[in-house]
């Protein structure tokens, strides 16, 4: 997929929650130098605060999602093991 992405070509999709546009960038193919020009920020001083606000009301915060783990699951996956391993010490 890395190729269909041209260096400095960017593809704008629409992200469903909010309606904003995504810009997709290839950033592995670029320098150091390009990248904070994208972002306009100093490799000294990096964003200056309204800039770093701006993003976070923008993008919200830098957090993975919360995977909510099904607990019913979770303990049949637990029982089917224990059964599992008297099964086997007890055939041993």
């Amino acid at each position: 997929m890395n190729e269909l992405i041209p260096q400095l070509e960017a593809t704008a999709k629409k992200q469903s929650r909010e309606e904003v546009d995504v810009v997709t960038v290839n950033f592995k193919s670029m320098t150091i130098e390009q990248t904070l020009a994208h972002f306009n920020c100093n490799a000294e001083t990096g964003l200056s605060d309204d800039q770093a606000r701006e993003q976070f009301d923008k993008w919200g915060p830098n957090a993975l999602p919360e995977i909510k783990k099904n607990k019913c699951l979770k303990f049949l996956s637990c029982v089917f093991f224990c059964v599992v391993g008297m099964a086997l010490r007890i055939a041993d």
